[in-house]
């Protein structure tokens, strides 16, 4: 998972990424999937869809308080770069800007 100066300022995990240890601990689907490095840290495969959609699933819960399923035959939403993507286009839209814009993307 990116985060880097291109976070937007806005986002929840500018500055903060996900605590899979904190998460883990109070999501115990989410905690199936941890691999625990230390005391306090512990990460995911982020290779197995499995664990991207826990990862998925488990912040949009503790964010947004939202339950969703999704299925792992498709793209999983990346959340953090997601949010950043959500806050870009709002910043455009405020702007009120005389252009034109295309997203190509999936649907799940």
């Amino acid at each position: 998972m990116a985060f880097n100066e291109y976070m937007h300022e806005r986002n929840p995990f500018h500055k903060n990424p996900p605590d899979f240890y904190k998460l883990a601990q109070m999501y115990p689907e989410f905690s199936k999937y941890c691999k625990y490095k230390s005391d306090k840290k512990c990460t995911i495969d982020f290779k197995d869809p499995l664990a991207l959609k826990s990862l998925s699933c488990t912040l949009l819960k503790d964010l947004y308080g939202l339950t969703v399923d999704m299925p792992t035959d498709h793209l999983i939403p990346r959340i953090p770069q997601r949010i950043n993507y959500i806050l870009w286009l709002e910043d455009l839209l405020e702007k009120q800007l005389d252009c034109v814009g295309i997203d190509i993307g999936i649907i799940f």
